[in-house]
């Protein structure tokens, strides 16, 4: 699963199949159940993702509210400050957020409203368009024989799943 996100035209890429949307995870109890919530707020985002790159450039209007933005290496330590009260939220894509809250289900929560969309989908080099396509053919087979659904239900990300049968 690899963010298309302003990425579009590095890679040769198969068919977008997930839809791994931005959003904000808080402590649950925190009192913070909208973007409004975060003004003032000591929020975490991962260096390097595609989250952080959004959050400084799409989303600089609401970043600006934020007594801080603060850019961490490792997601894992972003949810360790949230759970010990030195974050007050944390940006993540929606498939680790599902992930942390099901670890600490009485800790955190995941806001309503996402920020973005991230489509997902498998990189190769830009002249391999070949092989784009062949895992974009395998990827709407997965999807029309109900393996992709199936695979999107065991992990608890059916809701995230942007492909169809073609």
């Amino acid at each position: 699963c690899f963010s298309m996100t302003t990425r579009e035209d590095s890679f040769a890429w198969s068919v977008p199949y997930f839809n791994n949307s931005i959003t904000v995870l808080t402590a649950a109890g925190a009192g913070i159940y909208s973007l409004d919530g975060l003004v003032g707020k000591r929020v975490y985002v991962q260096t390097s993702s595609s989250q952080a790159a959004q959050m400084i450039t799409t989303f600089k209007t609401l970043t600006s509210t934020f007594s801080n933005l603060y850019m961490v290496d490792d997601v894992n330590l972003e949810i360790l400050l949230l759970r010990k009260g030195e974050a007050d939220a944390c940006i993540l894509d929606v498939a680790a957020a599902k992930y942390y809250v099901s670890e600490y289900p009485d800790e955190l929560y995941i806001l309503d409203k996402k920020l973005s969309d991230d489509q997902c989908a498998v990189a190769f080099r830009k002249d391999d368009e070949a092989t784009a396509a062949q895992v974009s053919k395998t990827l709407c087979a997965m999807a029309s024989d109900g393996s992709l659904l199936a695979l999107g239900q065991k992990w608890g990300l059916a809701d995230s799943l942007c492909i169809s049968a073609l």
